[in-house]
């Protein structure tokens, strides 16, 4: 792989203050007038802000040079670098979140400080729980289920299987996400047309990945004997932000 020379660094580096600033702003927004030392956990949730989008990037790369290989015939050198940027990214979603959680939770001290000085009467304003955005939510199983068609017959395969899964998904919480992946290298056999809807995306070779609640993962699997149960057909935040970065012309 070429090595970037010195002036490529200093454009990326460039590049890289720009967007951080522009997330600065954005969170300076959010969360405005915070005393000094809250400040310096502002700037640490603009840069895992930013090093979360720069990761994101890299795991979409990856998987989409993973897209064309049926998930079963992956070697363990293939699985490397995807494992890798998980880890990655798992680790930047954490260090996001503490930043932000800490902002939040003294604006909405602040907020509710506030609303008791301006009341009348001596009964406190009960304080809130902390709505933590889905987007911030940490994704936990993954899943590929391959079908195929064996004389005529559909044949289910899952990897890791529900019961290996299920070892992981009984300790999940219910902040936890599940992303399923279903992949047809013969096409899309009657049993799974509801993964297609449209007829003309039941093709050989299609994949599409779902995500859903740990708590409904481990719903459905508790069901399943031969084949995957129906499921909601909920795009995952990877897709979502390749959607948005297409949107915006940066694909």
């Amino acid at each position: 792989m070429k090595q970037p020379c010195r002036s490529d660094r200093w454009i990326f580096q460039g590049e890289a203050k720009t967007q951080i600033d522009a997330i600065r702003r954005s969170w300076e927004a959010e969360f405005p007038a915070l005393p000094p030392a809250l400040d310096r956990v502002l700037t640490r949730l603009v840069r895992a802000d930013w090093r979360q989008q720069w990761i994101e990037q890299r795991v979409f790369e990856v998987e989409e040079q993973l897209e064309e290989i049926s998930a079963a015939e992956w070697t363990a050198k293939q699985h490397q670098p995807l494992q890798l940027v998980y880890r990655y990214h798992a680790l930047a979603e954490r260090q996001f979140h503490r930043a932000w959680k800490s902002l939040k939770e003294y604006t909405g001290k602040q907020v509710v400080e506030h609303k008791q000085s301006d009341k009348a009467v001596n009964k406190p304003a009960p304080q809130q729980d902390i709505e933590i955005p889905r987007v911030y939510e940490e994704p936990t199983l993954h899943q590929t289920v391959v079908v195929k068609i064996v004389d005529g017959q559909t044949i289910t395969a899952m990897y890791p299987s529900n019961d290996e899964e299920m070892r992981v998904a009984k300790n999940a919480s219910e902040s936890k996400r599940a992303i399923r992946r279903f992949e047809f290298p013969d096409g899309v056999p009657e049993e799974y047309h509801w993964v297609f809807p449209d007829a003309d995306d039941r093709r050989p070779g299609a994949a599409r990945q779902v995500e859903m609640s740990a708590r409904l993962w481990r719903d459905l699997a508790s069901r399943e004997t031969m084949h995957a149960e129906p499921c909601p057909l909920e795009p995952t935040r990877m897709e979502l932000i390749r959607r948005r970065l297409e949107e915006e012309e940066k694909l």
